[in-house]
């Protein structure tokens, strides 16, 4: 850390501004004349009435001509935090300059000015010699160009012999800061090569480049030890004092010209580094960061996005606030390394053989612990940071002191965590050592390992089945090969598919299907229990949907839940041919998922005796039978009830608060049926308060006709059944179906 600080006394000489050349016109030493709006015939000479403002001659030549300072009349005044903006204005800034015939013939001069804004043009003797104006046809500017280290060539055909006239067109908002010459110079005139070494920033771009190597280093140092947070502080720090740099340097105009935009960028980056350099410190110093950093974080970062949008008077009105407060964290972060420092000179004085005296201990902890070499570095920023702080508002020198010792703060705090880094290195050294002893029982677990996973591979690509897993909101996550046999869906392609896209919609259903999976999967979710029910899914070119045997369970996978999945054909039933008769008897709840599975139930033994096409016919009549039963029956939904949810999309939950409903939760529906040779006979029967079934199967023709999406179970069950007889008070129907001979 002392190599550190004396690298930075020796930066801070090297990089001071250069002293002026001996042969160099320094402008700021001479008079000059301003005036409010311009006329070219201004550029040519020098003011001579009294209209224009006179500025003496300084002999140091520091000198800065903010219009807003100026003493001119009926310019508008600012007041501090106000939202307002000025239309811009024209103002003209005169001097005069002797050059000799030598100097015009020699190498070619050049025009130097430190800082200048917000449009602007140089004249000389009347002519032309750079354009910075850029407006739009009501004179507002459309592109700001406040530049640092101006050099403008100057063309020799434009200068004489003797007195020559240089002339600045100002135009900007008068209440601007930036509108003018607004730093102490240098504004000279001299060789151009020698005042474009003057302005190098070859070696400033070196040093901050410095910046962005350790900010990126430290963040590849926190993604590879994600426990040590105070490299993502330090690296993201380090990167925001790169960002601030760079962004004044007159490099950046060949890529951002427009400096209405570097300035928001400025600032915001320059808001946000105090807020990660004090983060840092608390992670370093105490593995947290503290309540008060995150306050004043949230306030600068507040004033970071105020700059963004806001005028650019009022982003210089934050800048003033965060001048003002800036002190504020930083003696926030001195007390908290002064304490840590504190504390480790009173381990030191006390421990060990008790013969250091508590300056040398204190000594020792500056030269040898993290606490004493932050010490010295936080004290170095901090005074650096109030000496530009005091130049920015009222010397206007602009030395940025802070740029060197930062640099030298950085580059001791990079040797700190790099320090550290090698002692944690070498501690996992030491591990390595049993670790390699384990490698090899490793490796054969990994063999064992490798061996189940290609026997799994095996098992799961080489089955019959569909098999698949699915998240929680049943988009597919992977299937296996099977998948495109079966549904004409490719393994690489599945992930685009939810498993509800698949369930078979369309004919005479309405909809029921997807809705009926819809509220199985949904109990499924609540419950985690493995379930197995039948679906009819249809492949992904929308053929013939198939219907298939549906096995889902919860598995956890890295912590999170999945769902594993196995879909097979239905296997047609080897005793189906020896089947003659029979009879069954059901008593079902008012469940969606029960009609569908008795539905199937009650009709799968007629492929013994009808096409399978006629079977599905039956099962589908069957199963809106049955559920009308349920709703209209049991749960006393009426026909208009369920067409306002069906349109509003929450049909379900209708049928859900039904079924919770204490009067209508004790009622059944009763199914029964009689297979024979000859004829199917179903008896459905609810506990509901039946209907008019005359005037019903009348309007039935009506709701077919009118396609609504429902209605339609009365005219299914008449079209598929040769006889349909509704009993007693409408809460019982028989329906026959002969088979032919």
């Amino acid at each position: 850390m002392k190599i550190c600080n004396r690298l930075a006394i020796i930066l801070f000489f090297f990089l001071s501004p250069i002293p002026l050349a001996a042969g160099n016109i320094d402008l700021a030493a001479g008079d000059m004349y301003i005036t409010k709006g311009f006329d070219l015939k201004w550029t040519g000479s020098m003011p001579r009435d009294s209209s224009w403002l006179y500025l003496p001659a300084l002999e140091n030549g520091l000198r800065s001509i903010r219009v807003k300072d100026m003493d001119i009349p009926s310019l508008p005044k600012r007041k501090f935090l106000s939202l307002r903006s000025f239309k811009p204005e024209h103002f003209t800034i005169v001097t005069s300059f002797a050059i000799t015939q030598e100097r015009i013939h020699g190498p070619v001069q050049g025009i130097y000015v430190k800082d200048i804004g917000q449009n602007w043009e140089v004249y000389i003797n009347g002519h032309l010699v750079r354009s910075e104006v850029h407006l739009d046809g009501e004179g507002y500017i459309t592109s700001h160009r406040n530049y640092r280290d101006v050099l403008i060539p100057v063309n020799p055909y434009t200068l004489k012999q003797g007195q020559n006239i240089l002339a600045l067109h100002i135009i900007g908002d008068p209440t601007d800061v930036s509108t003018g010459l607004y730093k102490n110079g240098p504004y000279l005139i001299g060789d151009y090569e020698s005042l474009d070494e003057m302005r190098s920033e070859k070696i400033r771009l070196v040093l901050m480049f410095t910046y962005l190597f350790v900010g990126l280093y430290h963040l590849l140092l926190f993604f590879y030890r994600r426990t040590e947070k105070f490299n993502l502080a330090f690296g993201v720090a380090t990167l925001f004092i790169f960002f601030y740099f760079f962004s004044r340097t007159y490099s950046i105009y060949l890529l951002i010209p427009d400096t209405n935009i570097l300035f928001r960028i400025e600032f915001a980056v320059l808001f946000l580094i105090l807020p990660a350099g004090a983060a840092f410190f608390d992670l370093l110093l105490f593995r947290k960061v503290h309540l008060f950093t995150m306050i004043f974080t949230g306030f600068y970062v507040l004033l970071a996005l105020l700059v963004v949008a806001a005028p650019t008077p009022f982003c210089v009105d934050i800048l003033r606030i965060w001048q003002t407060t800036a002190l504020i964290p930083l003696m926030y972060i001195l007390v908290n390394v002064a304490r840590n420092f504190i504390a480790d000179v009173r381990t030191v004085h006390g421990g060990g053989e008790g013969k250091r005296s508590f300056a040398g201990a204190a000594l020792s902890v500056l030269g040898g612990n993290v606490s004493g070499n932050l010490l010295i570095g936080i004290f170095v920023i901090v005074l650096s940071a109030a000496f530009d702080i005091i130049d920015a508002v009222f010397l206007s020198l602009d030395i940025g002191l802070s740029k060197y010792t930062f640099l030298a703060v950085v580059v001791g705090m990079t040797v700190i965590l790099a320090n550290r880094f090698i002692y944690v290195h070498r501690q996992i050294e030491v591990l390595n050592t049993d670790l390699e002893e384990k490698l090899h029982e490793l490796h054969s677990a990994n063999d064992q390992i490798s061996l189940s996973e290609a026997r799994y591979k095996a098992l799961v690509e080489g089955a019959n089945d569909v098999v698949f897993t699915l998240d929680e909101e049943w988009n597919f996550i992977s299937s296996n090969r099977t998948m495109e046999k079966y549904l004409k869906i490719k393994q690489k392609e599945i992930t685009k598919w939810n498993f509800l896209d698949l369930v078979y919609e369309g004919g005479d259903d309405v909809s029921m299907n997807r809705e009926i999976v819809r509220e199985t999967l949904e109990e499924f979710k609540r419950e985690k229990k493995p379930i197995n029910f039948r679906a009819e899914l249809t492949s992904a070119f929308g053929k013939e949907p198939k219907v298939m045997r549906i096995r889902m369970q919860y598995i956890t996978i890295e912590g999170k839940n999945e769902i594993l999945g196995m879909a097979s054909s239905e296997v047609e039933d080897s005793l189906l041919k020896y089947f003659i008769t029979e009879k069954q008897k059901y008593i079902i709840e008012n469940f969606l998922i029960t009609a569908d599975e008795v539905s199937r139930r009650i009709t799968r033994n007629l492929v013994r005796y009808l096409e399978p096409k006629s079977v599905d016919l039956i099962r589908l009549a069957l199963r809106e039978i049955i559920i009308n039963a349920i709703e209209h029956g049991n749960l006393h939904i009426t026909f208009e009830e369920k067409s306002v949810a069906l349109i509003d999309g929450d049909y379900m939950e209708l049928v859900g608060v039904r079924q919770n409903d204490n009067e209508c939760r004790q009622k059944k529906v009763t199914v029964e049926y009689s297979l024979s040779p000859k004829r199917v006979i179903y008896l459905i029967m609810d506990e509901g308060e039946g209907f008019d079934f005359t005037g019903q199967m009348n309007e039935s023709e009506e709701v077919n006709a009118r396609n609504l999406p429902h209605g339609r179970g009365i005219t299914m069950a008449r079209n598929v059944f040769d006889d349909v007889q509704y009993m007693e008070k409408g809460n019982a129907v028989q329906l026959t179906k002969n088979f032919s001979s």
